[in-house]
């Protein structure tokens, strides 16, 4: 599962994909209704006269169980989605741009270094992460149209395939 070279049928990545998802939509499901009220319940009054804890709640109540799921999960799906973009050829480059790209977009916003500079720039925030974000969603396709093709049916420089075993033929 760990395993970042070689190649991976769809029916692996996408058992894989279905299980996380298993996982974690519960989850936030649970921490959404369920911890809400908790969360409202015990700091009550106080929730509703502060707006900044009720924006700290409403923003950060949901997230340890999600978050905890999601960090766990994301370096066996990057693994999975690398090998599934070998088996149809590719390198697997772009799921770590893509979630190096995420990461920093998240980032980004946070930091006070750039925030000053971004405060400073007009419109400069705007366009950082508009770029960042139409690099990713193009990152995220291509990801995504992969790992719902077929794999090649001849061995590749990452290996046999999976699916057809060793069929001789020109390296990709």
């Amino acid at each position: 599962m760990l395993d970042f070279s070689g190649r991976s049928r769809r029916s692996e990545y996408w058992w894989f994909v279905l299980f996380v998802v298993i996982l974690i939509v519960p989850a936030a499901l649970i921490e959404a209704f369920v911890l809400e009220d908790f969360y409202y319940g015990v700091f009550g009054d106080y929730v509703e006269s502060s707006s900044g804890l009720k924006a700290w709640i409403d923003q950060w109540v949901y997230i340890p169980v999600t978050m905890t799921l999601s960090y766990l999960t994301i370096i066996p799906i990057m693994s999975l989605q690398m090998r599934r973009l070998h088996d149809v050829g590719f390198s697997g480059w772009p799921v770590v741009l893509a979630v190096v790209m995420n990461e920093v977009a998240v980032i980004i916003p946070f930091e006070p270094e750039f925030q000053t500079v971004f405060n400073q720039g007009g419109n400069v925030q705007f366009w950082v992460l508009g770029a960042l974000f139409v690099v990713m969603l193009l990152l995220e396709v291509f990801i995504f149209i992969t790992t719902l093709r077929d794999s090649k049916k001849a061995s590749n420089r990452f290996g046999p395939s999976p699916k057809y075993g060793s069929i001789e033929g020109t390296f990709d």
